[in-house]
């Protein structure tokens, strides 16, 4: 895994992107007057990291009940002339098709990168990030799901976003 396309931003010290989960990401990254170079390794384990352990980002969201929420949200749209009894339909602000029970495996599927935003401790030894995930179909009407990678490498839900 690396980082590649660094570049001078406007909003944070610099961009990049990394391929994850089969898709190029975008990374936003404030050095706090730190080292670029110093910083890329920790980076690339970040994205290691998510890009080897969706499983795990996964779990983390199915614990902290967002699956329940998916289905909430979901079973709050218009419901499709093909719902049924046994599995209900619902089609969400994007036009997609959403059946009930949402599984595991369908939330999965899911989810995408919408973001990432790195931070860097003043000695620059270690990272923390904002991941911004979101659903499609969009589950969430437009919003996502924010989590935070703190240090080791541990994941904490923060909520919805936007």
């Amino acid at each position: 895994m690396t980082v590649k396309d660094i570049t001078e931003s406007e909003v944070f010290d610099y961009e990049a992107k990394s391929e994850i989960w089969g898709e190029q990401v975008g990374i936003g990254i404030d050095c706090d007057g730190s080292s670029l170079g110093a910083m890329l390794p920790l980076i690339e384990k970040l994205t290691d990291f998510l890009d080897k352990n969706k499983d795990k980002v996964v779990a983390a969201l199915v614990d902290d009940d967002f699956l329940s929420l998916a289905e909430d949200w979901a079973s709050s749209a218009e419901e499709a002339e093909d719902s049924t009894e046994e599995r209900e339909c619902y089609i969400m602000e994007d036009g997609a098709k959403v059946y009930l029970p949402i599984t595991e495996d369908d939330f999965a599927a899911s989810l995408h990168f919408d973001g990432i935003s790195v931070y860097f401790d003043d000695d620059a030894d270690d990272i923390s990030a904002s991941v911004y995930l979101i659903c499609q179909p969009d589950y969430f009407a437009y919003h996502c799901i924010e989590i935070f990678i703190e240090s080791g490498m541990v994941i904490n839900v923060n909520g919805l976003a936007g």
